[in-house]
């Protein structure tokens, strides 16, 4: 589960993609909520996908993992 600060750092990190983070912590792109789940455990922000780890990152900085992640994954650029 993320805390609200996490959410928060999550949410504006994804805004210059034109992306956002729902309720339920899964990546969503415009109408569509992609697969992939955002989670924090032992101080590692974890992506998830179909109940598998996709990546890793410090959880200390959230926003730089999941623009790494978003980046690499599916090849989005800012905007």
């Amino acid at each position: 589960m993320l805390t609200s600060e996490q959410r928060l750092a999550l949410l504006e990190a994804l805004v210059p993609y034109g992306a956002r983070l729902t309720e339920d912590d899964h990546i969503a792109k415009g109408e569509k909520v992609m697969s992939v789940q955002l989670e924090v455990k032992g101080g590692r922000l974890r992506v998830m996908g179909g109940g598998k780890l996709l990546a890793s990152f410090p959880a200390a900085r959230p926003e730089k993992g999941v623009s790494d992640f978003v980046e690499k994954f599916w090849f989005w650029k800012k905007h």
